[in-house]
């Protein structure tokens, strides 16, 4: 009867477990450690429960039953004796074989996908059915693979329509004489541009080899309105696998050593583990977002477009190999929990710049990499991959030849060229964020070439631009002015004119500067500066520092110097005679103003530095005390007093 609900809130260690009832696990991160059997015979409400299988003989779980994590401990092993056991969460095989029976599904959701953890002293047998939730979005071309060995194009057919290929849903889709094909593999080989190496599928037979992505166009309707799930039943890839690369060169480097590749794992890798083995790549990836009809990229850390280091399964991605016998090799340690979706923003960049007209978005990415190089980094940068829509907007920026979605080079002062493209005129908003990341520059300025108009980025983040369908250059420039440095030392003392500042500006090019008073008087002026300059002998307030040089313009900075208040030096004794019999002892009450430490000269060969002290005489005499009040090692004022010290109290009787 399941109408009998047994909540769990806490963790426990049990041999044989059978349920006839409700187990509610929802809620709840309990771990239910199993020696035995487990039995189904009602419904169990998992939440993220882990069942630990830790039994010395082989342990059979029988019924239908969702689980959430599953971890299997023990040598002899566990099966699945009859129903159908679904994991949301994580298989993990620490130890034993798991024998599926046939009857394992890793379940994909809006939440999440099941996923088999890193295997390396465990296995699995038998066959699992692995599922990929697709979300709502537009009926589109995506890119996908396998995490299950054997796939075919047969695996597909029952989760989507598919045209234009013998045994489809429509091979002779829209005429026999010139059929539609929506699925294509990649052919390296092919010569020519890049997409010369699309291949159209022939049969829904043909095979993916393991790691092979394919071109699929898919949805669940006509209008794509709805998320749909993609399953593929057998044996799960495992182990160490080279994805299948290959490099040929036909004397055009943009187009040559191109592969379409994917995550062959029934889990999300990550692609910056360090057990991922490459050799001869450029380090980008890119995925086709069909929600944004551009692609996206990833490398170094830094995303565009919805790019990450962590690749889902059954995602298919691009990777462009640069020699002869590249080579890319996935491994088990490089399974990752996180992801689960197909695209997940990567880190956040200095500086991104994002376009956008009425039918899309695109995006570009700049960032300062001090081991970066100004042309084309294999580690650290991303080739701009244009979308195949007309409409959607493209920006990149241009580094010495090469098209860049993410842009790393080092620090420096320069121009960077920035390309926006579409196949529509119109008006299109370009959005700087990461500007304050940049601080540090003498300008960040974007300058209009059509118009003549610049931007201060600093003030103006977002500006609106008609960009004209036949552009085919870069019309815009970044300017990055040289790291500017600002350093004043105040004046030590009051009274003191000895207050500086320097200007210092990290660059091959001369400036003029001009230093002048709070009342706008010129005080000095340089040309032809290079590197920095300087004044000093000054008293407090505040200066006006303008530069001008040939990137940034002018620039205007403003400087105080601080002149301290002056240091009143004074404290009242306790007393100004004092007797020996009477202990010879003073107390010191410091009323000094503006000081922050304070040095004591009892005058008997004894010193404190106590705000407020009390000193003990041990001999008659006359003492002059004095109190050094400080600011700072230089500055100090002085006061004396005298203090007379008698041998006992003498009175004078009437």
């Amino acid at each position: 009867d399941t109408s009998h609900v047994v909540s769990m809130n806490s963790s426990a260690t049990i041999n044989d477990f059978t349920i006839y009832g409700t187990l509610d696990g929802s809620g709840y991160s309990s771990n239910l450690s199993l020696s035995g059997n487990w039995l189904n015979n009602g419904l169990f409400n998992c939440g993220t429960t882990t069942i630990t299988l830790k039994g010395n003989t082989n342990q059979q779980l029988t019924g239908n039953c969702l689980f959430y994590n599953v971890n299997l401990q023990n040598v002899s092993g566990a099966s699945i004796a009859s129903g159908n056991i679904s994991i949301l969460g994580s298989l993990t095989l620490d130890s034993g074989i798991f024998n599926t029976s046939n009857l394992l599904t890793l379940v994909s959701d809006s939440s999440g996908t099941g996923r088999i953890a890193e295997i390396v002293t465990g296995g699995i047998s038998g066959n699992v059915t692995m599922q990929r939730f697709i979300d709502a979005g537009s009926t589109d071309w995506r890119f996908l693979t396998s995490a299950i060995s054997g796939a075919t194009l047969a695996d597909f057919n029952d989760d989507f329509i598919t045209s234009g290929f013998t045994g489809s849903d429509f091979p002779n889709w829209p005429t026999a004489a010139n059929p539609w094909p929506s699925i294509y593999f990649y052919d390296e080989t092919q010569p020519g541009y890049i997409d010369s190496g699309f291949v159209a599928a022939t049969n829904i037979t043909n095979s993916l080899a393991v790691g092979e992505g394919i071109w699929i166009w898919s949805g669940d309707t006509i209008t794509g309105t709805q998320p749909f799930t993609i399953d593929i039943t057998g044996t799960i890839n495992s182990g160490n696998i080279n994805l299948p690369l290959s490099y040929t060169n036909s004397g055009s480097p943009a187009d040559d050593g191109w592969s379409m590749v994917g995550n062959p794992y029934p889990s999300t890798i990550d692609w910056d583990d360090a057990s991922i083995t490459k050799s001869g790549i450029n380090n980008a990836i890119y995925i086709w977002n069909p929600d944004l009809q551009q692609f996206a990229s990833y490398v170094g850390g830094f995303g565009t477009n919805g790019g990450s280091k962590n690749i889902a399964s059954s995602q298919a991605f691009w990777v462009q190999a640069n020699t002869v016998g590249a080579s890319v090799q996935v491994t088990e340690a490089s399974k990752t929990t996180n992801g689960g979706v197909f695209l997940k923003q990567g880190n956040p960049a200095p500086l991104t710049i994002n376009v956008s007209n009425s039918f899309g978005t695109d995006q570009t990415i700049i960032n300062f990499e001090p081991l970066a190089s100004n042309g084309f980094d294999p580690i650290f940068d991303a080739l701009k991959m244009t979308s195949v829509s007309l409409n959607v907007p493209s920006v990149s920026t241009l580094m010495l030849g090469s098209n860049l979605s993410i842009n790393q080079l080092p620090e420096q002062e320069i121009n960077i060229p920035l390309k926006i493209t579409c196949g529509v005129s119109g008006l299109h908003q370009i959005n700087f964020s990461g500007i304050a990341n940049f601080d540090y520059t003498g300008c960040l300025i974007l300058e209009d070439l059509f118009t003549g108009s610049s931007y201060d980025l600093n003030t103006t983040s977002s500006i609106t631009a008609f960009i004209f369908d036949t552009t085919q250059t870069a019309r815009f420039l970044i300017k990055f002015g040289a790291r500017v440095g600002v350093t004043e030392n105040d004046i030590s003392c009051f009274g003191n004119n000895d207050g500086d500042i320097l200007f210092e500006k990290n660059s091959p090019n001369t400036f003029d500067i001009t230093w002048k008073d709070n009342l706008g008087n010129v005080i000095t002026s340089n040309t032809n500066v290079l590197g920095s300059d300087a004044i000093n002998s000054l008293g407090g307030g505040m200066y006006t520092i303008e530069t001008t040089d040939i990137l940034c313009g002018n620039r205007i900075d403003t400087v105080t110097i601080i002149e301290p208040n002056q240091i009143v030096a004074q404290y009242s004794p306790s007393a100004d005679t004092v007797y020996l019999s009477n202990g010879g002892n003073v107390t010191f009450t410091n009323q000094s103003v503006d000081a922050n430490y304070y040095f004591w000269d009892f005058d008997d060969l004894s010193t404190s530095s106590v705000v407020s002290p009390t000193h003990q005489y041990l001999q008659v005499g006359n003492y002059f005390v004095r109190l050094d009040a400080y600011q700072n090692a230089n500055c100090f004022e002085s006061i004396t007093k005298e203090i007379t010290v008698l041998n006992m109290a003498t009175s004078i009787n009437n």
